[in-house]
């Protein structure tokens, strides 16, 4: 990312404009980095997680799932009610050609942060994704506040699933007792 930067000013830098437009355009630059999902911070990530919520019902029938995207693994998890109580988690091992597949199908989703944020929802279910580097959030953002240039958020990810984590997901209200 420091190489970037670095190159952005010295290019700035070798174009004759006035100082405050090569501000205003490395401003910009920055700002368009920082509100896509980058291939640089795929590459960089250590746990990517897509996660779904079905919304604001009743606790007994509320219910999130959760799938988390690690280098070497992925992993499932259901939880049930609002105070999250685990109902299912489990993981599978994923090949590093795979990991390396979804990072790539996850880059030309071309996925970046709207200009036009719609304001917080109540009763919709919502997507959200979240891409950390160790403990560091790089980029996050729900659905509706996403620009997906190719695809659904979620297509990705449950594709990398194995088929009987993908009945899981497929079935996760069987989990909550519905």
């Amino acid at each position: 990312m420091k190489n970037i930067f670095l190159l952005l000013i010295i290019i700035f830098a070798a174009i004759e404009l006035p100082a405050q437009q090569r501000i205003d355009q490395l401003g910009e630059a920055v700002g368009n980095y920082a509100k896509s999902l980058t291939a640089d911070k795929l590459q960089r990530a250590t746990s990517i997680t897509y996660s779904y919520g079905n919304g604001s019902v009743a606790p007994d029938y509320h219910y999130d799932y959760y799938i988390i995207v690690k280098p070497t693994s992925i992993n499932v998890t259901i939880t049930h009610g609002y105070d999250g109580t685990v109902v299912y988690d489990e993981s599978a091992d994923l090949q590093p050609t795979d990991y390396r597949k979804f990072i790539n199908r996850l880059a030309k989703q071309k996925i970046r942060i709207s200009d036009e944020l719609y304001p917080p929802l109540a009763g919709a279910s919502t997507s959200y994704i979240s891409v950390k580097a160790n403990d560091t959030t790089i980029f996050s953002g729900d659905e509706y506040d996403l620009e997906i240039g190719n695809g659904y958020l979620r297509d990705a990810f449950y594709d990398l699933l194995p088929t009987e984590l993908q009945q899981v997901v497929d079935n996760a209200k069987q989990y909550i007792g519905l």
